[in-house]
Formats: C-alpha cells, sequence, structure tokens
C-alpha cells in the first residue's frame, strides 16, 4: 500500500535538532521521545546510530563520531530504549512515515500487508467468518525490527500554500471591488493632505491650466528674475539672524512635527 513521509522540518512542532545528530539526518521527536532518521522515517535508539548510518547510508560516506554523539545524547535527554505504545489512535507522530493500512473491525490491530489482516483474523477471531474488506486507517510504526508493530494515527494536514497566480488574482478581485465602490465614498484626490487643505491649495490651482502650472514648477531661466537669488540668499541670512529673537517656545514648535502639516 502506498505510504508517505512526515518528515518536513518546515511545519513541525515535535522535531528538535541536536547539531551533530541533526548532520546525521536523526531529530529528536520530544512527543516521541525518541530520535528518528528523517531518510528511513523509523525511530532509533542511540545505540544503534553508529550501525544505522553506516549500514543504511553507507552512500554518504560518513564516519560517526561517537563523542559528538554522546554529547548530543545527553544534552537531550534522549532515552536508551524506544517507547512502547499501545494501539489507541493518536495524532501522527514526526518524523515517522505514514502508512496507509488496514484496522481490525473485531479488535484494534493495524497491519498494512491485506495476507497479514488475513493471517491474523484466522489466528486471532477463529470461527467468526473473514471478512470480505476492512477499514483503511492511517498507521505509523517505530521502527522495522524490534518494535514494527503499527498503530493508528490522525495525519496531520498541511495546507497548500497559495500559488503566485492566485494571489495576483485575489489582488485584482479586491482592485475590482474598490473599483466598485460608490462615488461617495472616495475621497477628493485634491486633497493630498490637510496641510495643502490649510493652504487653500486645491482651491487656487482648480481653475488653472495644465501648461500654467508647468510654468509655476519649471526650472528658472538664466534671464527670468536676475535679483530673486541674491534676494533668496539675503532672507535666508536676515532670518538665520533672527532665530536669537525667536522665544523658546515657538523654536520648540518649529522644531517639532506638527500633526496638522503631516
Amino acid at each position: 500500500m502506498s505510504d508517505s513521509n512526515d518528515s518536513d522540518l518546515n511545519n513541525n512542532t515535535q522535531l528538535v535538532e541536536p547539531p551533530y545528530l541533526h548532520k546525521l539526518g536523526f531529530a529528536y521527536n520530544t512527543a516521541l521521545g525518541a530520535l528518528v532518521c528523517l531518510t528511513c522515517g523509523i525511530a532509533i535508539v542511540p545505540s544503534h546510530i553508529v550501525n544505522h548510518v553506516k549500514n543504511k547510508h553507507a552512500e554518504c560516506s560518513i564516519n560517526p563520531d561517537r563523542e559528538l554523539i554522546a554529547r548530543d545524547i545527553e544534552l537531550y535527554g534522549v532515552p536508551e530504549h524506544l517507547p512502547s505504545l499501545d494501539l489507541t489512535t493518536r495524532p501522527a507522530f514526526q518524523g515517522l512515515t505514514v502508512h496507509t493500512a488496514l484496522q481490525c473491525s473485531l479488535c484494534p490491530k493495524v497491519y498494512v500487508a491485506q495476507s497479514s489482516m488475513v493471517y491474523h483474523h484466522h489466528t486471532e477471531h477463529k470461527g467468526i467468518p473473514v471478512p470480505s474488506s476492512w477499514h483503511s486507517v492511517s498507521a505509523q510504526q517505530l521502527d522495522h525490527t524490534l518494535e514494527r508493530s503499527f498503530f493508528p494515527v490522525i495525519p496531520q494536514v498541511t495546507l497548500p500554500l497559495p500559488s503566485g497566480r492566485a494571489i495576483l488574482d485575489n489582488i485584482h478581485a479586491a482592485m475590482d471591488r474598490l473599483d466598485g465602490q460608490p462615488a461617495g465614498h472616495r475621497l477628493d484626490p485634491r486633497l493630498v493632505s490637510p496641510w495643502l487643505k490649510s493652504n487653500r491649495w486645491p482651491e487656487l490651482v482648480k481653475d488653472r491650466s495644465v501648461t500654467d502650472l508647468r510654468a509655476i514648477v519649471a526650472p528658472l531661466k538664466a534671464n527670468e528674475f536676475p535679483l530673486l537669488v541674491p534676494a533668496v540668499h539675503r532672507l535666508f541670512l536676515t532670518s538665520e539672524d533672527m532665530f536669537e529673537l525667536v522665544p523658546e517656545l515657538v523654536l520648540q514648535r518649529l522644531n517639532t512635527a506638527d500633526p496638522v502639516k503631516t
């Protein structure tokens, strides 16, 4: 039957990553209380780590450092033995492979292979006709040897992330909704800010042509207003001298952000 591995570290809350063990491909599942091999999707006892890496992942050409392994085991308090689990249905343990399995209708036993379920029925439920089908469930197992019995689980539901196309469609839909709002809900585009409104800027430019407005902000030509530059310079110097005469409270207000003008 088909199976899937729930070893994605991006959306987990059960897995922690001991520094050296994580480099070897292991994580510690705090809910399970055991190390899991993220590649194989099974639980591992600390004493089997070195052999597991050498035998199951020889292609990685890693020679595990026993001292660094022992340091991580002690630091994270990893138990020496795998936990004993009953057949109670529970949330899936992250890092263990999730299998599609069959559950006995007369007891909680779970098997992946139908032949195993048939054998179980003949040995544990003698005299009762063998069902033609069994209820399909999700199941996990701790490992493939000592703790290979399956137990039913509730798999985690991972919501798919929206695609870029879906995000753009949502933005366009929101813009369409804004375009459909009643005109009375819109602001006058000439009221750029309260400061412009307080200076009557919208009133002053309302009846002006675009050409006139461009001429107002156009750079000065060389022969225009020949006395303007020295006049502005003199005004600046005079204003600077007057700062000594300005009261302290006025200076504080000039140097403070004015909500009306922002």
